[in-house]
């Protein structure tokens, strides 16, 4: 595993998502599996946890309550809640602490943006909080280059997360650059695109009714060809360098200058010893320049739909 450090943590360059482990979103789950694998996760050298609210409703969040007491001071955990009212926001943050058991946040976000909700009066209490010592740092997840610019009238981002892979470059436009400019640190979620990435899928598939990415732009029915044909050809690389796609892949991803970690979820020990050995053999700049033209082509066939999910709160 490979560290950054931020202030007085090491923060590991692969990121343990909780996602998963919330049980509402990728079919069935089990809670044993789960603490197993944040076990395991964290004895093998992951140190940023990053859980929301809404993994599970809180589960995700009540999980990792369950098993982190021991090694707090070494791990670096994000959480996040859904845009709300201001005077709400201090209760989410408080309900957060509460399921986790801890003290402190290392980092929270503002989870989705809300054509509803004024962002400027949220982010004054998130920059309250932050001088308190309650979170450590504020962050948004799947802004806009315009919603940041209205939540940075109340005081500075410190963390933009978004979606970025080798399947979902649309951020490259203008999110990454803006970022870059106003020295935001990125994060990224769906590194490996909902697993596509890890090469596991055949071209005919069915989930489980109680999984989420059915509905995704990626397993479109004019979209999934593509990337199917795309990831192949990909495979082809790993092949030649020995590496498997979702080494390269991550290491793709953490390539660029401002992506601090790179997200990825697992369900049991099994899953999170592969994601603690990402970063074990290093990619060669000529893989990961023909991983950008097989992914320049394939971008060319999905659409820019604001996020994955078509999800537009």
């Amino acid at each position: 595993m490979d560290y950054i450090r931020w202030g007085d943590k090491e923060v590991s360059r692969v990121g343990f998502g909780t996602w998963v482990i919330g049980g509402n979103d990728w079919g069935l789950q089990s809670d044993s599996d789960s603490i197993d694998a944040l076990r395991e996760g964290m004895k093998l050298g992951f140190t940023h946890i990053d859980t929301a609210q809404a993994y599970g409703h809180g589960h995700a969040e009540e999980l990792i309550g369950k098993v982190i007491s021991k090694h707090r001071e070494k791990l670096f955990i994000a959480s996040k809640t859904v845009c709300r009212p201001p005077h709400k926001i201090e209760q989410a943050v408080q309900l957060s602490l509460k399921r986790m058991k801890i003290d402190y946040i290392d980092l929270y976000y503002i989870h989705w943006p809300s054509s509803r909700i004024e962002y400027a009066p949220v982010m004054e209490i998130l920059q309250k909080l932050k001088r308190q010592g309650i979170i450590r740092a504020v962050g948004v997840c799947n802004f806009s280059v315009g919603q940041m610019i209205d939540c940075m009238r109340a005081g500075p981002i410190d963390v933009h997360q978004l979606c970025y892979s080798l399947l979902w470059r649309w951020p490259e436009r203008d999110v990454l650059p803006y970022c870059k400019e106003n020295r935001i640190i990125t994060i990224t979620y769906s590194t490996l695109a909902q697993g596509i990435l890890t090469g596991k899928f055949p071209y005919d598939f069915v989930f489980d009714k109680a999984d989420h990415r059915r509905s995704t732009v990626f397993f479109e029915p004019d979209v999934w060809p593509h990337v199917y044909h795309a990831v192949s050809e990909m495979q082809k690389v790993t092949q030649h360098e020995g590496v498997s796609l979702a080494s390269l892949a991550v290491q793709w991803v953490l390539q660029k200058e401002t992506v601090l970690s790179a997200l990825a979820g697992a369900r049991n020990p099994l899953q999170a010893r592969q994601n603690v050995s990402l970063l074990d053999s290093k990619a060669s700049d000529s893989a990961l320049k023909q991983l950008t033209e097989i992914s320049d082509d394939v971008m060319k066939h999905i659409p820019d739909s604001g996020n994955i999910f078509r999800y537009y709160p």
